[in-house]
């Protein structure tokens, strides 16, 4: 969902604006307060925390049609989690919170899309706590899967790389692969490949 695309093009101009990012660009830092929505129009945004130990770990993966700050923005505490970091070249659309404000005012549609999107935001965020639950790596790719399958009719999850996959589950590339490698020897899964994606199915789904 682009909550942008319903806004006519004075209001873009006037109440939006676009910065460029290269990758290793810091987009912003844990704890700096948060001021306005970004929308990553391209790109790729990794989000992470520096742990006590100076392990950097994983909070979130943004790629293209993702927002940050939307939830935060109207919070008492709205202060970052984690540092996000760009992995590639990045074009982001910016939009402040007075001029949010004054939007709300004048253009009805674009009310009823920010709150659409803060209530599907929340709820991924609850799929995302019940995910995180899953200490055991079998569990958790279970899990996403399973909910991955809702969104295809097909009930076929494609899955366009596995370091994706593993950034979103926070868990090593390697540790992934070799998980899925199990999987599919026990028949949980099967896995064609077929025009550079891969296709991931569960059985008896």
């Amino acid at each position: 969902m682009n909550i942008f695309e319903l806004l006519t093009d004075d209001e873009l101009s006037m109440y939006t604006y676009v910065k460029n990012y290269k990758a290793g660009d810091v987009i912003f830092n844990e704890d700096a307060l948060c001021e306005k929505i970004g929308y990553l129009e391209k790109g790729e945004i990794n989000i992470v925390e520096i742990t006590y130990t100076e392990k950097e770990e994983t909070i979130s993966y943004l790629n293209d049609g993702s927002y940050f700050g939307d939830i935060l923005l109207f919070s008492k505490n709205p202060t970052y989690l984690g540092h996000a970091i760009c992995l590639k070249k990045s074009i982001v659309r910016y939009i402040t919170k007075d001029h949010i404000l004054i939007l709300f005012e004048k253009n009805k549609a674009f009310l009823n899309a920010f709150l659409s999107l803060i209530s599907t935001k929340a709820l991924m965020l609850k799929q995302e706590i019940k995910l995180f639950k899953h200490k055991n790596i079998t569990d958790r790719v279970i899990y996403y899967l399973n909910n991955e399958q809702k969104k295809y009719p097909n009930q076929i999850v494609p899955i366009k790389n596995i370091t994706t996959m593993a950034k979103i589950l926070s868990i090593p590339r390697v540790s992934l692969t070799r998980e899925l490698s199990k999987l599919e020897r026990l028949g949980i899964i099967t896995k064609n490949k077929d025009n550079h994606l891969i296709y991931i199915k569960l059985k008896n789904q």
